[in-house]
């Protein structure tokens, strides 16, 4: 614009730019962004990293979080090692039961008397109110000594319907109908790992509700979804500058067979975060 007022002039310069056209890497970012905030916007309540995706395993996995949020049932969780199955039955416990106590059991350590001592504490809540609440979160519970699983069937039998269940069960799905033997194994296994085995009794309390939580590397076309998800969560916490991955990257990940499942994916992505020197 040149001079003042009514003998002022303006001049324009009006042309097509290429250079102002996106590059198709930030096009592939922005479409995961979309991606991202459609899945957390429908899901909020169940809205953990690993539920994400728009696969049938991802969409399996958000209904039966959604079905075992929304009553407090035992649950039996299905899947390999590394698979988040924790994280899972937390949220669970979160949204179905919020204000009731948490127990943490470690099943492959377990005899009949330190799960004694372990559910101490609760025990004594139950036995002392006919309206307290405890849920136990059992992690491994094929891989606990089958006398410390008969003892806890007991005491889930004593305290029906106040004493809840949560467990994870390894990699290996078991025939939940089968006889009533003293041990079942397996009869569908999701990889090549040992035999494991549930008393028949816990057998019946989680035929209730189970979930299966497959490999990482069955849902290789939500591993962009679930990585990027991961990346914001650490963003967020101000763990480096990063707020995307680039196309190498998600290509390196999808390629990648990830045998540690959830847990290596994350591991990859904390190392990343914290060494990227730029966005």
């Amino acid at each position: 614009r040149i001079g003042e007022d009514d003998t002022a002039l303006t001049f324009a310069i009006a042309v097509d730019f290429n250079d102002r056209l996106p590059e198709p890497e930030l096009k592939d970012a922005v479409a995961i962004r979309q991606q991202l905030d459609s899945w957390r916007r429908n899901h909020a309540s169940t809205a953990i990293n690993i539920t994400a995706g728009t696969s049938n395993e991802a969409v399996r996995l958000r209904r039966r979080i959604n079905v075992a949020a929304s009553t407090r049932t035992d649950v039996g969780l299905f899947g390999p090692p590394g698979s988040g199955g924790e994280s899972i039955l937390i949220r669970i416990h979160e949204l179905s039961a919020p204000a009731e106590d948490l127990i943490n059991i470690d099943g492959p350590l377990m005899d009949s008397d330190l799960l004694d001592a372990t559910l101490m504490p609760a025990l004594h809540q139950l036995a002392e109110s006919k309206e307290a609440g405890v849920t136990a979160l059992v992690r491994g519970l094929d891989e606990m000594p089958f006398e410390a699983q008969r003892r806890l069937a007991g005491l889930l039998d004593t305290f029906s319907g106040r004493l809840r269940l949560l467990a994870s069960c390894g990699s290996q799905l078991l025939e939940l109908n089968a006889p009533t033997d003293d041990v079942i194994s397996e009869s569908l296994s999701l990889d090549e790992e040992r035999a494991r085995g549930l008393c028949s009794q816990l057998i019946d309390v989680i035929s209730s509700l189970t979930i299966v939580n497959r490999p990482l590397a069955q849902r290789v076309e939500d591993i962009p979804l679930i990585a990027t998800a991961m990346l914001d969560t650490r963003h967020a916490a101000g763990e480096g500058p990063a707020e995307r991955i680039n196309r190498a990257a998600l290509d390196a990940f999808v390629v990648y067979p990830w045998p540690h499942n959830y847990e290596e994916l994350e591991h990859a992505i904390r190392h990343a975060i914290r060494t990227a020197p730029g966005n």
